[in-house]
C-alpha cells in the first residue's frame, strides 16, 4: 500500500494585485506526484477556483475584498493522502519611485514650448504611474509610464513635479522633483546722493548702488527725465549694481531713481527719491547795526569796514550777499564760494539806513533772504552832571563827570562858560575847568556825538562870585603852585570844539621843550610844532571839519585830548 507524497511546491504569483476584482485568473500547478490519482485544491480568503480541481493546475480568481490568504493541495490516491502543500498568497502594494530625473532649473525653457524630459526607474509590483504636474506645465507626453514629456508656460512660478506608482490594489506615495523658476529679492536701499542740486547742469556724475541679489540675472535701472545714466562700472549683467547719473536742468524734484532684479520672475521695484534742494535760510547775521562809528567823515575819510557773519549752511555752493544803499560790501574776507559766509562792508558819509542781506545759493537757485538792519543812531542823552570843586580862587579848578559815554555815542563834547577853560577830559566822560578870578555866570553842557549827529545835551547852570581883590597877582604863582603839587602835565584847549582855530596851552612843571602833534583818529599826523611850557599857541584853522587827536609830549610825560572841529 503505496500513500502518494506531498507536492514539492505550488508554481504561481503570490502577489494577488494584478488578479483583484478582474476577470483574469492566476494559474497555480504543480509537478505530478508519484502514486497519486487526483489533487485536492483548496483557495484561502476572498478567492475562488475557476477551473482545473482535481488536475495539477487550476485557474484562481481573487476577489475585490482580498487581503490575504493561501493556496493548497493535496495529492491523492485510493491508499489515501498526505499532508497538503501551501503557497501563502498576498496584496503586495508598489514603493513609490526612488527618484525622478530631469532639470531643476527651467529659468531659460519658461515659455519657450521646448520639450523637457522627467523619468523614472520602473518599480517593483507597478502595473503603471500616475504623474502630477503644476500649474503652467503642459504634459505632451508619457502619462502612466515612466518618463514624460513636458512644456513650461509663461506664468510657471517654482512648483514640484510629482510622479506615484500605481497597481491593480494600491498606489505608493508620491516622489517629487522642484522645478525651480528662480524669483530674484527685492533689491536692497539704493545708496547716493538725494539731493541732485550739486549735480545739476555740471557734468558731474552722481554714484548709486546696491548689493548683489541672489538669482538675479541682471539688473534694470531706470532714471527720471532730466537725468542719464552715463556708465554701467560693473558692465551689463550679473554685476550690474552701480550707476553712473547726470543731472541736467529739465531734472524735476521729487522723481525717483529705480532698480529691479531680474531673473525667471523679476523682482519687486525699489526706488530712491531724489529731489532738487535749495539751501535753507541762514541764521542770524551777526554785525553792528549803527553804521554811525565806521561811516565815512573828515577824521575817518577812508570810513571803517564792519564785519558781517552768518553760520555755513548745508547744500550751499556760495552766497549772496547784498549791502544797503549807500553802502559798500570791500571784501570777503574768506573768499567767495562755499566759504563766503563773512563780508566787510564800509558805509559812505551819506548812508542813512537800510539792510545787509544774504542768502544760501546752490546750483539749484537761492534761498530764502536773511536780512540785518542797519541805521543812523542818534546818541542819547548824558545821564547827571556832577561837580567837585578841587581848587580855590584865585585859580578855581572844577571837576565836571557825567556816569557813562551815552547810549550810541562815541563821545562827549563838553562846553563850558566864556571864562573857563577845559584843562583835561574832552571828549570823555569827566572834565576839569579852571575858571579865572573874575565872576562867572554861565552853563557847562554835555552832548554825545558820534560821526552821524549830536544826540541831546545835559547841562548845569555856572554862578561863581568874583575872586576877593588881591587873588589876581596871584595867579601864576598859585598855578605853578598847581603844577609843582601834582606833577603833572596839563593841556588847556578852548574854544573846543570851534569853528576856526584852538588855543592851546601846556601847563606843566617842566621846563623842557613841548612838542605838539595833531593826528586823525587813525593816526595820521596833520602837524607836529613845538612849544614852552604856558605859551599859548593857535592850531587847527586850516583842518577840515572832523575829530581830531592832539599828543603833548614832554619827556617822559605825555598827554592826548579829543579836539572837534565844526
Amino acid at each position: 500500500k503505496i500513500v502518494p507524497g506531498i507536492p514539492t511546491v505550488i508554481n504561481g504569483p503570490t502577489d494577488a494585485c494584478p488578479f483583484i476584482g478582474l476577470p483574469a485568473t492566476a494559474v497555480y500547478s504543480i509537478d505530478p506526484v508519484a502514486n497519486a490519482t487526483s489533487y485536492t485544491w483548496t483557495v484561502a480568503g476572498a478567492a475562488t477556483i475557476a477551473s482545473g480541481q482535481g488536475s495539477t493546475s487550476i485557474e484562481v480568481n481573487f476577489l475585490s475584498g482580498f487581503t490575504t490568504g493561501n493556496v493548497r493541495v493535496t495529492a491523492n490516491s485510493n491508499c489515501g493522502n498526505r499532508a497538503p502543500r501551501s503557497l501563502s498568497i498576498t496584496k503586495i502594494a508598489p514603493l513609490a519611485p526612488a527618484s525622478i530625473a530631469g532639470p531643476t532649473d527651467v529659468c531659460a525653457l519658461i515659455g519657450t514650448l521646448t520639450p523637457v524630459n522627467y523619468s523614472i526607474d520602473p518599480v517593483v509590483n507597478a502595473d503603471s504611474y500616475t504623474w502630477t504636474l503644476p500649474a503652467n506645465v503642459t504634459l505632451i507626453s508619457g502619462q502612466g509610464t515612466t518618463s514624460i514629456s513636458v512644456t513650461f508656460d509663461n506664468g510657471f512660478v517654482t512648483a514640484p513635479i510629482k510622479v506615484k506608482s500605481v497597481s491593480n490594489c494600491a498606489t505608493s506615495g508620491d516622489r517629487s522633483i522642484t522645478a525651480v523658476a528662480a524669483t530674484a529679492s527685492t533689491p536692497g536701499s539704493i545708496s547716493g546722493p538725494t539731493n541732485a542740486c550739486a549735480f545739476i547742469g555740471s557734468g558731474t556724475e552722481a554714484v548709486y548702488t546696491i548689493r548683489q541679489i541672489a538669482n538675479a540675472t541682471s539688473y534694470n535701472w531706470q532714471v527720471p527725465a532730466g537725468a542719464t545714466i552715463t556708465t554701467h562700472p560693473g558692465g551689463l549683467g550679473v554685476n550690474d549694481t552701480i550707476v553712473n547719473v547726470t543731472f541736467n536742468n529739465a531734472f524735476v524734484s521729487g522723481t525717483s531713481i529705480t532698480v529691479q532684479a531680474v531673473a525667471c520672475i523679476p523682482s519687486a521695484t525699489r526706488s530712491l527719491s531724489v529731489t532738487r534742494v535749495l539751501p535753507t535760510t541762514p541764521g542770524l547775521i551777526t554785525g553792528a547795526t549803527n553804521a554811525c562809528p565806521a561811516m565815512v567823515s573828515a577824521s575817518n575819510p577812508s570810513g571803517t569796514p564792519v564785519l558781517y557773519m552768518i553760520r555755513k549752511i548745508a547744500n550751499a555752493t556760495s552766497y549772496n550777499w547784498t549791502a544797503p544803499s549807500g553802502s559798500t560790501i570791500t571784501a570777503h574776507p574768506d573768499g567767495v564760494g562755499v566759504n563766503d559766509t563773512t563780508i566787510e562792508i564800509t558805509y559812505s558819509a551819506g548812508f542813512v539806513s537800510g539792510a545787509v542781506t544774504v542768502a544760501a545759493v546752490n546750483d539749484c537757485g537761492a534761498g530764502s533772504i536773511r536780512s540785518l538792519s542797519i541805521t543812523r543812531l542818534t546818541p542819547g542823552a548824558p545821564g547827571a552832571i556832577t561837580v567837585v570843586n578841587t581848587a580855590t580862587c584865585p585859580n578855581r579848578v572844577y571837576t565836571y563827570t557825567i556816569p557813562a559815554i551815552p547810549s550810541n555815542a562815541t563821545s562827549v563834547l563838553w562846553t563850558v562858560p566864556a571864562l573857563g577853560t577845559i584843562i583835561s577830559g574832552q571828549g570823555t566822560t569827566s572834565i576839569t575847568v579852571s575858571y579865572t578870578s573874575a565872576a562867572i555866570v554861565g552853563t557847562v553842557k554835555a552832548t554825545g556825538y558820534n560821526n552821524c549827529s549830536n544826540g541831546s545835551t545835559r547841562s548845569i547852570n555856572i554862578n561863581l562870585a568874583a575872586c576877593p581883590p588881591g587873588f589876581a597877582g596871584k595867579l601864576n604863582t598859585e598855578i605853578n603852585s598847581i603844577v609843582n603839587t601834582t606833577e603833572k602835565m596839563s593841556v588847556s584847549v578852548s574854544p573846543n570844539p570851534t569853528v576856526a582855530d584852538f588855543k592851546l596851552q601846556v601847563i606843566t612843571a617842566g621846563k623842557e621843550k613841548i612838542n605838539v602833534k595833531i593826528l586823525d583818529l587813525q593816526g595820521r599826523v596833520f602837524k607836529t610844532i613845538t612849544v614852552m611850557p604856558f605859551q599859548t599857541v593857535s592850531v587847527g584853522a586850516d583842518l577840515k571839519a572832523g575829530s581830531y587827536l592832539v599828543e603833548v609830549t614832554q619827556g617822559k610825560n605825555k598827554l592826548t585830548q579829543k579836539l572837534l572841529k565844526f
